[in-house]
């Protein structure tokens, strides 16, 4: 039954029982509600997207036990409350009770005081009081002080708190000149502790991203704190990064954190390492090869090669795997070899360069051929232009996929030409980068994790050549881990690795 109410402002609003045609628009209100919790308590509500399911939305209306009220004002739904009658918990200590819980309400932001909300609770009384009940329950947040108040102008009263202590921090420390946010994960134990810090991979991303928030959550079982970040620019961290962001940059953000960590009371100074994905893996061997401070390191994924001989290798691995013919995979392959040799000094690929090249017959290829073994110099800004023209001619090639051109295309627009040269000198600091000069003086303990379908680097080489370096270094505590059917970032079928976490917890535990 409709039941028509007036507004503070004088204009009338139904209060009635949703229907199935009032998903979309009470959708819309609960996800309003849903952006303002996110900015009201970012540390445990997320965005929800659907905030709702169309089957959920039946279910609701269809359940005895349930209701959903709206407000409407000429067909538009402007507010809605959910509410569940329950049982209190089936336990000895706990007097049996039936009592209303308000599960959600909310008002839209353009109909905000004008006593729709209270109308919304009176109607919940009214449904209460008809179902012989006495007790309505809601929970509120300590921080929302505007809904606090409104319950309590109802009537409403606390009578219990629900209390948190959070076993994670905010933290901010500075590398160069920037300043990084961070989430510092404790255990659960008292006391100081040894540490691990989270490297990500070339994706830089933020401290949120839900697999490093796995990872801290696993981790943290093993006893140690848990360093994870925010790169460059992303989250509360300043700044969008050095422009080609070079290694050794990141290598000295990963120094800094460690030092960070050994500055703490709280922290076993002699105990702080590295855990570090892809591109971090190659971070963790040049930290620990730097900086005797760094205790141990994990890198996982990380390479054992060169940046541009792992490139390569990924753009054939991953076109191949996708089915690629061995043409296509081969033009691939020459365009991401021709890309590398126009960056660095000294060509790598002139001589399989100019054998494919003829295999293959005439293509885009070619005038990139005659920019980078022409044997005379070409002006910088006639070369960035030549090669964005390049590149923006083949991107919607099939066999470019791998080439990653929507994301390098975006990058090399935002330079202006007369920067080429100084992008080239810091992209080629990247790809010159080489574990031999690394690995080679890594003394610390060592756990190195690769997974077998990985087709991002040469797996077995990288095995090869880590045994290699650090026997050179006369480091014997090295574990090498080989997950069968992971991919890069050791996952089976979507998700880690069966014994993944309990495999570094454990090596962690003998340390």
């Amino acid at each position: 039954m409709n039941v028509t109410e007036l507004s503070s402002d004088g204009q009338a609003f139904d209060i009635r029982l949703a229907t199935e045609d009032d998903f979309e628009q009470v959708g819309q209100i609960f996800a309003e509600e849903n952006r303002f919790h996110v900015e009201l308590v970012p540390e445990i509500i997320q965005i929800a997207d659907p905030i709702m399911t169309q089957e959920w939305f039946d279910d609701l209306l269809h359940d005895p036990d349930k209701r959903l009220f709206v407000a409407e004002k000429a067909k538009d739904v402007v507010g809605a409350a959910f509410v569940e009658l329950r049982n209190s918990i089936d336990d000895p200590i706990f007097r049996q009770r039936r009592y209303i819980h308000i599960s959600e309400i909310a008002v839209a932001i353009s109909h905000r005081g004008r006593g729709i909300g209270r109308m919304l609770m009176e109607k919940i009384h009214q449904w209460g009081r008809a179902q012989g009940i006495s007790e309505i329950e809601l929970q509120v947040w300590e921080r929302n002080d505007r809904a606090i108040g409104f319950y309590e102008n109802l009537g409403y009263q606390g009578w219990r708190r629900t209390m948190r202590f959070s076993l994670e921090e905010e933290v901010r420390f500075s590398a160069a000149a920037i300043e990084l946010n961070g989430i510092l994960t404790h255990p659960a134990s008292e006391g100081s502790h040894p540490a691990i810090i989270l490297l990500h991979g070339s994706d830089r991303s933020g401290k949120e991203d839900p697999y490093y928030k796995k990872h801290s959550d696993n981790l943290v079982q093993s006893g140690f704190a848990v360093l994870r970040y925010d790169g460059p620019g992303w989250g509360g961290s300043s700044a969008e990064g050095p422009g080609f962001e070079t290694l050794e940059f990141r290598t000295e953000e990963a120094i800094a954190a460690v030092k960070y960590l050994q500055s703490r009371p709280d922290i076993k100074a002699n105990h702080v390492g590295l855990w570090g994905i892809s591109q971090g893996g190659w971070i963790c061997q040049m930290a620990a090869a730097a900086y005797e401070g760094v205790a141990f390191i994990i890198p996982v994924s990380g390479p054992g090669v060169t940046p541009v001989e792992q490139e390569v290798y990924r753009v054939e691995a991953e076109s191949r795997a996708a089915g690629f013919d061995e043409n296509e995979a081969a033009k691939a392959v020459l365009m991401r070899r021709l890309m590398a040799d126009i960056v660095l000094a000294e060509p790598m690929y002139q001589t399989v360069n100019q054998s494919e090249a003829i295999r293959l017959g005439a293509g885009p290829w070619d005038e990139v051929m005659g920019l980078v073994y022409g044997g005379s110099l070409v002006d910088p800004i006639v070369e960035y232009e030549k090669v964005m023209v390049l590149l923006n001619a083949i991107k919607d090639e099939p066999w470019t996929r791998f080439l990653h051109l929507d994301q390098v295309l975006p990058m090399f627009e935002r330079l202006p030409s007369e920067a080429w040269e100084m992008a080239k000198a810091q992209m080629r600091a990247v790809m010159n980068v080489n574990p031999a000069d690394f690995l080679t003086k890594v003394h610390c303990p060592v756990l190195a994790i690769f997974g077998e379908r990985d087709t991002s680097i040469p797996v077995n080489k990288s095995i090869a050549l880590y045994k290699k370096y650090l026997q050179e270094a006369s480091n014997e505590e090295v574990t090498i881990e080989l997950f069968p059917d992971a991919d890069h970032i050791i996952h089976v079928d979507g998700d880690c690795a069966p014994g993944y976490f309990e495999t570094i917890n454990t090596w962690l535990s003998m340390l």
